[in-house]
This record gives structure tokens, C-alpha cells and sequence, in this order.
């Protein structure tokens, strides 16, 4: 499933429009938003309130502007490569315990080559 996630720069989380069915993404759209409440509060159009207590969406911004610096030093070296992003997410897939957010880093490191 985490292949069907998507997390904007902004660091809210969605999941793909080609995901299932409409009403399947409707449900977990709904269950993200305002079940667990991932995107903070947010009004029924989709605009962010306010983030989460713990600021789950500031995390994942910061996360994924970390990872779009990973990817412009990676450009910068002549290194960037989807072999060279894939050695990258399988060392930090290998760790015992994974860094936070770590799925804002995979899927941003991906959608960079």
C-alpha cells in the first residue's frame, strides 16, 4: 500500500488518484483527513487549519525538503541515478530502526530521477 501513498511538499498525505476505486480512495481519503487526522484539521475542501499536536505535517515537509537537498548535492556530484537512489533507500530500509519519516524520503528520492 505505501507504493499507493503520496506526500506533497507541503507535507500533507494523500494516496494516488489511480488507487483503487473512487469510492475506496473517498473512504481511506476520509479516514486519513479526518479519522487519524494525519493532515491536521483540516476544512472539507482540504485546506490545512492547523497541523497536528505533534506536527506530523511540518515533519514530513521538513522531511521532504531534506530529501529534495539529497537529490540537488546528488545532481551536483554527477551521482544522481536510479541505481544510486535505490543503494540509497536499501541502506536506509537495512537499519534496524528506521529513520523518521522515512517513507517522505523514499517516496521523494524516487519521484526525483
Amino acid at each position: 500500500m505505501m507504493e499507493n501513498i503520496v506526500y506533497y511538499s507541503d507535507g500533507r498525505i494523500d494516496f494516488l488518484g489511480t488507487y483503487a476505486t473512487r469510492t475506496i480512495r473517498n473512504k481511506l481519503r476520509h479516514d486519513l483527513w479526518y479519522t487519524l487526522g494525519l493532515n491536521g484539521s483540516i476544512k472539507n475542501d482540504g485546506t490545512m487549519l492547523a497541523d497536528t499536536a505533534t506536527e506530523l505535517v511540518k515533519n514530513r515537509k521538513d522531511a521532504y525538503v531534506a530529501a529534495e537537498a539529497m537529490l540537488e548535492v546528488l545532481e551536483e556530484d554527477g551521482e544522481l541515478s536510479a541505481e544510486k537512489v535505490e543503494e540509497i533507500i536499501s541502506d536506509m530500509k537495512s537499519k534496524d530502526i528506521w529513520d523518521e519519516y522515512i517513507g517522505v524520503t523514499m517516496f521523494v528520492l524516487r519521484q526525483g530521477i
